[in-house]
């Protein structure tokens, strides 16, 4: 299956506005995790661009602003500050790409084209297939394949770029090893808190909503994951929750076992703490360390349980 293209994004040294240029087609096989391998499976995959992550230095009085002044100020930031736009156009290349999907089949080549230079990350939900038919309702196993497209390759985009045989990795791992925005979000009992209060700590944040079935879908890892580290002082637990209204976040909230950090963004297009992280899809979890910088990010709790369990255990 073949999916077409997108823009360019503009790099750190470049004016902050997206070039037309145009990218290199790619094309390889996955070899699917363990889970997968002996059975018959479907694949839908998307390619994923590596984000970074905006550093905001947010003003001493941060905290003393109105939720609707700190949400100006960031809409200022992204406008008035070189990092600001460039974060902005990096939001409008990864909108341009979010249905860059693939579908894999087992010994059957993938392709996409017109991908620029950078870094990538094709992002696999595996499932079963009975008798000839997908079965949506049962995922096998998830998996990432990381891979990079150098400047000399997307030159010549009449050269298709052979990827081979991609295998498996640890979703969590991808786009770690970056400071996390300090951003600032508000509690159930109206308390405003940033991120950076949680230094020392090893912090899941949610990125999340009620209206997401995915999301539902993982509560229950979600919940079984904070009662397995809930006990211990160096982790925290914070869910975001982005789209809802604050009715039915707080009800389903008070109806379910969510007895950490519950926090109210609301309507998307004034979740700014989202768009610093540039979340692209929901749920969105990060795990960041006590040094705040991200240990890794992905899209089903599971994953991140042995990294949250690796940084626990060299804390004392």
């Amino acid at each position: 299956m073949i999916i077409g293209g997108a823009p360019r994004i503009a790099t750190a040294d470049e004016p902050a506005t997206l070039a037309a240029t145009q990218g290199v087609g790619i094309t390889g096989k996955v070899v699917p995790p363990v889970s997968a391998a002996d059975q018959m499976w479907h694949a839908d995959g998307a390619i994923l661009v590596r984000t970074v992550l905006p550093h905001l230095n947010v003003p001493p009085d941060f905290l003393k602003m109105t939720s609707d002044a700190r949400r100006e100020w960031y809409g200022n930031w992204e406008k008035t500050s070189d990092e600001g736009r460039r974060h902005v156009a990096q939001l409008a290349f990864l909108r341009a790409n979010r249905h860059r999907y693939v579908r894999l089949e087992k010994d059957v080549p993938f392709a996409s084209t017109d991908l620029p230079a950078g870094d990538y990350l094709l992002r696999a939900l595996f499932f079963p297939r009975v008798n000839g038919e997908i079965d949506y309702n049962h995922e096998i196993a998830t998996a990432g394949y990381e891979f990079k497209i150098t400047a000399a390759q997307a030159s010549t985009p009449l050269k298709p770029v052979e990827l081979g045989k991609l295998q498996p990795r640890a979703l969590e791992t991808f786009n770690a090893d970056q400071p996390a925005p300090d951003i600032a979000f508000e509690a159930a009992d109206g308390s405003a808190m940033m991120l950076s209060q949680f230094r020392g700590k090893v912090v899941l944040l949610d990125f999340w909503g009620v209206w997401c079935p995915v999301c539902q879908h993982d509560l229950p890892n979600l919940i079984a994951l904070y009662g397995a580290f809930k006990s211990n002082p160096h982790f925290a637990m914070v869910s975001l929750d982005v789209g809802d209204e604050r009715p039915i976040w707080q009800s389903f909230v008070d109806q379910h076992d969510m007895g950490w950090t519950q926090c109210f963004l609301g309507a998307r297009d004034k979740a700014w703490q989202a768009r610093a992280f540039a979340v692209q899809g929901y749920p969105s979890y990060w795990v960041i360390g006590p040094d705040g910088q991200v240990l890794g990010e992905g899209f089903q709790c599971p994953q991140l349980r042995p990294i949250i369990e690796k940084a626990l255990g060299g804390m004392k």
